[in-house]
């Protein structure tokens, strides 16, 4: 096959390689990657270096990756709370707090006061939740850290810091990704 015969033609955002590797090269195995899969030769349409492919089969960076966590797709830069952990998805890989150390409930980056974490958290929120912005005069409010869940609704919250994102309206708990 060359280029001016027979020509290979890839989806929007994929380049045509006469050698690539199929392994690996998804936003899912960020988190999970395929053991099982061997590096090998082959010809066909990959994305570009730095590039992984989505659910939706689009070309995109670590950057806009989802989060494969518990069964569920998360969107990124989403945080939310699982039994008794936080949880947040950058760049295709589900960051949670450990569950054993006291003190560690919430994700180190979720305490970053820099400028590009901030923005992170500054994100839309799905219907019905609702962002929820820490007042910077008030350390007794509690936010994201303390959202209630199926799992943690009947239990108390310790706050070590407000964390500002998407809560469910009051009188709802969150589950999964849904209120």
């Amino acid at each position: 096959r060359k280029p001016e015969f027979c020509a290979m033609s890839c989806p929007e955002g994929q380049l045509y390689q006469q050698c690539g590797t199929p392994c690996n090269q998804t936003c899912r195995s960020l988190a999970h990657p395929d053991m099982d899969c061997r590096e090998f030769c082959t010809e066909g349409c990959f994305c570009p270096l730095g590039m992984y492919l989505d659910q939706q089969g689009d070309c995109v960076p670590r950057s806009q990756c989802s989060c494969y966590y518990d069964g569920e797709i998360f969107q990124p830069d989403d945080v939310f709370s699982d039994h008794h952990t936080m949880c947040y998805c950058e760049n295709g890989i589900m960051h949670c707090s450990s569950q054993r150390l006291p003190g560690s409930f919430v994700p180190d980056v979720l305490f970053q006061t820099h400028r590009s974490a901030r923005a992170k958290r500054s994100i839309s929120c799905k219907h019905p939740m609702t962002m929820f912005v820490c007042p910077a005069n008030d350390p007794r409010v509690k936010g994201v850290e303390c959202m209630k869940s199926c799992q943690n609704y009947d239990l108390g919250c310790v706050s070590h810091g407000c964390i500002s994102g998407c809560l469910c309206p009051t009188g709802w708990v969150r589950h999964g990704n849904k209120c």
